[in-house]
């Protein structure tokens, strides 16, 4: 069981049974938080018109498809970057 987890923006660590895990990197929003589905949707309707243009997008409630048919090298380039 664990009994707490000690998060700083960067970094956690895990405290299981009073012994005390190595601080490790993290990023992104730390699942849990109240901001993490506001910040997710703000970030994921912003996609479509990203890209727009480049690529298709199809949304769909956490899910995002991104393709491009593939013509030519510089359109796999396109969609790597």
């Amino acid at each position: 069981m664990i009994g707490s987890i000690d998060y700083y923006p960067d970094i956690q660590r895990v405290k299981i049974h009073g012994c005390y895990y190595e601080w490790t990197d993290v990023s992104g929003i730390p699942q849990g938080t109240i901001l993490g589905p506001v910040l997710f949707i703000i970030y994921i309707n912003d996609l479509p018109e990203i890209c727009e243009g480049f690529a298709r997008i199809y949304l769909f409630a956490d899910d995002a498809k991104l393709f491009k048919h593939i013509t030519c090298n510089e359109d796999h380039k396109a969609l790597q970057l």
